[in-house]
């Protein structure tokens, strides 16, 4: 199954966000993260891809279901934050 699309702006966004933002699975842009028991942060959609395909870890090949993930709302803050921030910056180009 194919990730979820996202809007071109955030797909431009991604390049230039830090490495934490990024999937560690495909390297989007973040908007719903979790941490995986092995310690991985993953898009929590791109990774409910994955397992319904797998129930594996991409990064691991460990077994893994989405609700052993733990969502992070402080750095899908973070990162909604570093957004505005962004759209802001490239708005008044």
């Amino acid at each position: 199954a194919a990730a979820p699309m996202r809007p071109p702006a955030l797909q431009g966004l991604a390049k230039e966000a830090p490495a934490e933002f990024r999937c560690a699975f495909d390297g989007r842009l973040m908007m719903d993260p979790v941490r995986s028991p092995h310690g991985h942060i993953f898009e929590r959609a791109s990774l409910a891809c994955v397992l319904t395909e797998t129930q594996r870890c991409p990064l691991t090949g460990e077994p893994l279901v989405l609700e052993t993930c733990e969502r992070l709302p402080e750095l899908r803050r973070s990162i909604a934050r570093w957004v505005r921030e962004r759209r802001c910056t490239t708005a008044g180009t």
